[in-house]
């Protein structure tokens, strides 16, 4: 049984305030060893364990972070929305390990909505019956792909990645919080956009692109390949009449420098956490949403800042790679 939202919120409240903050990353990334670094995470209350195994710690970390999204929610099927993507990534995996004859399910998550064993066993056998149905539908689009000869890892990833917004399209309907529709279909449309343009840089054909995009969000998905079978500038054109003028613009850019669409992606990021930051102090679902997010955020900062030490990445850098912290 969920606990009360006043409840939720008090506790959510005092959780927020030990956060890492900006000048303790700074501090991270100014260590001289994993070692030390894992020394310094213990003193500010991370359960690390002495052979510096952060990869577990940050696993223990995000496991714990979902369990009191669960715990704390009054409203479950709207902060299942925020947690089902962790199904699809092991959906993802365990296909790959299916078909590439490989074993990867060790880097599953534990803590999806749906348990990883009972999904490793119906995967095994195509048994789809028991997972939800737009998973279904893709996995068995995979295993026709497969069986036909089209052996791409990236059907994998594109059909799921298709269906779990079809997931969310689902949990949405109904009564959900403003902030929760607006957080979502700013992520479904801006990979949507995102994806025309990269698509332009590489010439896909047509079908290839549509396979790729979250359908019944703002955009219709006929439309949008219409227009990408037109000049680019007709898609920035297109685009400059709505709320993602900003985005169309940068990733024009990006086309026509050749850069990457990684600044892209960062702007996304930071309009999504935009999108819930309003609603954090409410008496509501969304102050236990965006702890959630805040703690994935941390822990993301926290793997990139260990990486970069292991590997002797310059101080400067690896600050430069910290991600915004939080919403």
């Amino acid at each position: 049984m969920a606990v009360s939202k006043y409840f939720a919120a008090g506790r959510t409240a005092v959780l927020s305030q030990r956060l890492l903050s900006a000048e303790a990353f700074n501090r991270l990334a100014d260590c001289q060893s994993v070692q030390q670094a894992m020394k310094m995470l213990r003193e500010t209350g991370y359960d690390t364990v002495a052979s510096a195994d952060y990869e577990e710690m940050l696993k223990r970390q995000l496991n714990d972070a979902v369990a009191y999204l669960k715990e704390m929610t009054s409203e479950p099927r709207v902060t299942d929305t925020f947690v089902l993507c962790y199904d699809y990534i092991n959906a993802k995996i365990m296909m790959k390990s299916k078909y590439m004859r490989t074993d990867n399910t060790y880097l599953c998550y534990d803590c999806g909505l749906i348990d990883k064993d009972k999904m490793w066993h119906d995967i095994s056998l195509d048994d789809y019956r028991d997972l939800p149905a737009p998973m279904a539908a893709a996995l068995e689009k995979i295993d026709w792909s497969f069986a036909e000869g089209k052996r791409e890892p990236a059907i994998i990833d594109i059909l799921l990645d298709k269906a779990m917004y079809e997931d969310i399209r689902r949990h949405l309907k109904g009564s959900v919080p403003r902030s929760v529709k607006e957080y979502f279909f700013l992520q479904a449309d801006c990979n949507n956009i995102i994806a025309l343009y990269r698509a332009k840089r590489a010439s896909l054909p047509a079908e290839r692109v549509r396979q790729t995009l979250a359908e019944e969000f703002t955009f219709c998905v006929n439309d949008l390949i219409a227009l990408y079978e037109q000049d680019v500038s007709l898609l920035t054109e297109f685009f400059a009449k709505t709320d993602y003028r900003w985005l169309a613009e940068k990733c024009s850019q990006c086309l026509a420098e050749n850069k990457d669409f990684g600044k892209c992606y960062e702007e996304t990021e930071k309009r999504k956490r935009q999108c819930l930051a309003a609603c954090k102090n409410n008496i509501s679902v969304e102050p236990v949403i965006c702890y959630y997010l805040s703690k994935v955020a941390e822990t993301d900062n926290i793997r990139t800042v260990l990486i970069c030490i292991k590997n002797g990445v310059d101080k400067s850098a690896i600050k430069e790679r910290i991600k915004e912290l939080y919403v």
